[in-house]
Parts: structure tokens; C-alpha cells; sequence
């Protein structure tokens, strides 16, 4: 496959059901094929090839992949060119659950004392161009703060109350007023709200 697979943490449609959305582009691709593999909380997947939709002329692919929320899956897309070579890509630890984004102040980055690591291996956060798990230091990558964060534990409380995976991404930024995210707040209820 010629161009990137964007798969994100994902949150649930219903209580029980998700959806993960995988797109991409495939180099001179005939055909492109995509699974879910993994055990879901509610048993093994089936992991069948679904063939995807190929848009010819842009090379450009998009899917829908309905799962069971609640824990991580692995997807693995590949692709057969016009001479019959495959090329295949495999992405770990894709979660289906809830997302909950921080923001704030050093409090919502790695400003605290004691660096955490996630309990369950259930909770993941965004570094702007990756999820990983949530372990401090988490990748606050607008302030380059390296000491520990909330985030873990937190996740862990969430995962253990809702039995999903939990994708915790924070915009803080270490060293910011107050004021500032007050005022921010105020105009976007402001303009939202009209």
C-alpha cells in the first residue's frame, strides 16, 4: 500500500457495538481486503476478509468494520496489485470504547510528581499523529512535560466502571493562564450556543 492507514481509538456506537473506521490508499491496487482479528468480550471473531471498496482512480479505500466494544483488535488490511502481489499491513491495538479529551493547564499534563502507568493495559492517549498506551510520561507533546500525569489511573477507574477500552488524548499545555481557558470557554459557548 502506497499511502498511510489511519485507524483511531474509537468510541462506541451503543452500549455494546462499535465501529472501526480504516482508510487509506493502496499502490496500483486491484483489490483490497480488510479483518478484524482478536477475541471480543463477547467471544472470537470471525476474522473474514471483507473486500473493500477501491476507488480506481484515486487508489483511495474506506471501511466500516463493525465490532463488539469494549476491548483492543487488531486489523489487518492487504492489498493484491495488477501482477497479483500482495502486500499486507497489520495495526495493533485498535480500541473500540469511550474517549474522554483533557484540557487545561500542567494539571491535564505531565506535571505531577509520580509517574503512572496504566493498571489494566485498557487505557490509551493520543500523541497527535499516534495512540499508545497511557503510561507517563504521556505524549504531551505541546509542552514537552516529562514527569506523571493522572491520566492512568484515571483510565483504569473508567475502564473498571465501563468495560471499554478508554482513549484519554490531552491539549493541555503546561504554563497557560487561567484567564486564557476561562475566556476560551466563554466564546465557545457563546458561539455555540446561538
Amino acid at each position: 500500500m502506497g499511502g498511510p492507514v489511519r485507524i483511531p481509538s474509537l468510541y462506541r456506537s451503543t452500549r455494546s457495538q462499535g465501529v472501526i473506521l480504516a482508510r487509506g490508499s493502496g499502490l496500483a491496487a486491484t483489490i483490497v481486503e480488510a479483518r478484524v482479528q482478536e477475541t471480543s468480550i463477547e467471544g472470537p471473531l470471525p476474522g473474514r476478509w471483507q473486500r473493500l471498496a477501491l476507488d480506481q482512480v484515486n487508489q483511495q479505500f474506506s471501511v466500516q468494520l463493525p465490532v463488539v466494544a469494549g476491548r483492543f483488535y487488531r486489523v489487518e488490511i492487504k492489498s493484491t496489485n495488477t501482477l497479483g502481489k500482495p502486500q499486507s499491513f497489520t495495526i495493533q491495538h485498535v480500541g473500540v470504547g469511550e474517549v474522554f479529551v483533557i484540557a487545561g493547564q500542567s494539571n491535564s499534563t505531565n506535571y505531577g510528581e509520580i509517574p503512572h502507568t496504566t493498571q489494566t493495559g485498557m487505557v490509551t492517549t493520543f500523541s497527535g499523529t499516534e495512540w499508545s498506551l497511557a503510561n507517563d510520561p504521556n505524549p504531551a507533546y505541546r509542552d514537552n512535560s516529562s514527569k506523571g500525569s493522572f491520566i492512568p489511573s484515571l483510565g483504569d477507574a473508567l475502564y473498571r466502571r465501563y468495560h471499554v477500552t478508554i482513549g484519554i488524548p490531552s491539549v493541555g499545555h503546561g504554563s497557560t493562564s487561567g484567564l486564557l481557558w476561562a475566556e476560551k470557554v466563554s466564546q465557545y459557548l457563546d458561539t455555540s450556543l446561538c
